[in-house]
């Protein structure tokens, strides 16, 4: 993402970091800058190889983070997000539950936000049926400007294909 001159890549969790970040201002030397989201919230299991695929995108002079982490309710990876006023953080989740969570389809992963060509703000995800026998499908919901879902209804983003998403026997 780039912010002024500054460019930055978030990448999945370290053995010491929920989500690490980096910074360069040429795209080709990148420097490690630590951990961007210092604290998971309450209902998340504190391990950090359970916090993955960030997702970050500036909404006016707010950076939100997205990342996938597991619910300790459900035993499942689902969605949350953290909110920072600059984009090295530190981003802050103050959720009491996670933003999505398809339980009934082995939870939600990999969230990515992005702003349509309108400006409409989405959110990309897929469920996580991979991690239970389920069907696996892509699934975009519109934001509002306040970083959530306009309606509690996810539309599927791809059509079921046969085969897709089922253990084999």
């Amino acid at each position: 993402m780039r912010v002024g001159d500054v460019y930055y890549g978030y990448s999945t969790n370290s053995a010491n970091a929920n989500i690490q970040y980096a910074r360069s201002f040429d795209l080709a030397n990148w420097e490690r800058q630590g951990d961007a989201l210092p604290a998971l919230p309450t209902w998340a299991a504190p391990n950090f190889g359970l916090t993955w695929a960030p997702g970050v995108i500036q909404i006016e002079d707010t950076f939100v983070l997205y990342y996938t982490t597991r619910d300790t309710e459900s035993d499942l990876q689902c969605i949350s997000l953290a909110v920072s006023d600059s984009p090295e953080g530190p981003f802050i989740d103050e959720s009491t539950g996670p933003f999505v969570c398809q339980t009934e389809i082995g939870g939600s992963i990999d969230p990515y936000p992005f702003r349509d060509e309108d400006g409409q703000l989405y959110l990309l995800w897929k469920n996580d049926g991979n991690c239970c026998g389920k069907e696996i499908g892509l699934w975009v919901q519109p934001l509002s400007r306040g970083w959530s879902l306009l309606c509690r209804r996810a539309n599927r983003a791809n059509p079921p294909r046969s085969g897709m998403g089922t253990a084999a026997g």
